[in-house]
């Protein structure tokens, strides 16, 4: 697909190569909480070429209207973005016994994606990788996660569960946020751990929100450039609001107030590469 970055004015600066859609690499998940429809479709009109994926947080499917959904979703897929309803809704699902009805309304509703997490309960791997597979099977793209948000994991235990997913046909998975960063930044160390064994493009790392405590955007913003700075302008990123969805691309482009991304448009041209 051609790049809609080169039909953008100001093609007189020159800016740093990034992926096209549809993006192996350099993916941004949106986390939605219910964005009303003009709303959604500002956000599209205006930010989708660096929308790769919305997940609509947690239970939402549950409480908006259906017509209201329906068209939520009906929005995101006619403009070639993926949905999903998030993991912990699946985690639900499963403990009431009722996660193939569950992934039966995902199909019928329109999701293109489905997460299958277990942040919340104990999935055994083997019945994981079925879920993944029953998912696969009614004809929906699986987005694995691994990890735990209230405790923390060995990274073999990590790395075991995202071979698993692979192994099940997961399309990407997950780095849950609350595994990965915590108040001192990001841990890098579990970073390396995870890219020694399993494909860098292969893990989307979730941001924390700015729910839990003491979370705040300027703690947001040093996550993205910790992740930027160290593996790259492409590294896959989730959990981004809605409204901080350009001034992430400007940060992976450097064309943002912070100069300093190597692989940015300042550093570059600095360094005469642009």
């Amino acid at each position: 697909m051609d790049n809609p970055l080169d039909e953008a004015a100001f093609q007189c600066v020159k800016i740093p190569e990034f992926p096209a859609k549809p993006r192996d690499r350099g993916i941004t998940m949106v986390l939605e909480y219910g964005l009303g429809l003009p709303y959604q479709q500002g956000l599209i009109d205006a930010a989708g070429n660096f929308l790769d994926l919305v997940k609509l947080g947690t239970g939402l499917s549950r409480i908006l209207p259906k017509n209201v959904l329906k068209e939520k979703i009906r929005l995101y897929i006619d403009n070639n973005i993926p949905c999903f309803p998030g993991g912990q809704f699946f985690e639900l699902a499963y403990m009431q016994k009722r996660a193939d009805a569950y992934l039966d309304e995902a199909a019928a509703m329109g999701f293109s994606h489905v997460e299958i997490s277990d942040n919340c309960i104990d999935l055994p791997p083997k019945v994981k990788a079925d879920f993944i597979r029953r998912a696969i099977d009614r004809g929906l793209t699986v987005l694995g996660e691994s990890g735990k948000k209230l405790e923390i994991s060995d990274p073999k235990v990590l790395i075991d569960d995202l071979h698993n997913c692979r192994d099940a046909g997961a399309w990407k998975v997950f780095v849950e946020a609350a595994e990965l960063i915590s108040d001192t930044g990001v841990n890098m160390a579990l970073v390396d751990a995870l890219t020694s064994e399993v494909d860098i493009d292969y893990m989307i790392f979730e941001i924390p929100g700015q729910w839990m405590n003491t979370m705040t955007f300027s703690k947001q913003y040093s996550y993205w450039k910790m992740l930027i700075q160290n593996i790259g302008p492409a590294v896959n990123l989730a959990n981004i609001q809605a409204e901080e969805l350009l001034r992430l691309s400007l940060l992976r482009l450097g064309l943002g107030a912070d100069t300093s991304i190597e692989k940015g448009a300042f550093m570059m041209s600095k360094r005469g590469e642009l």
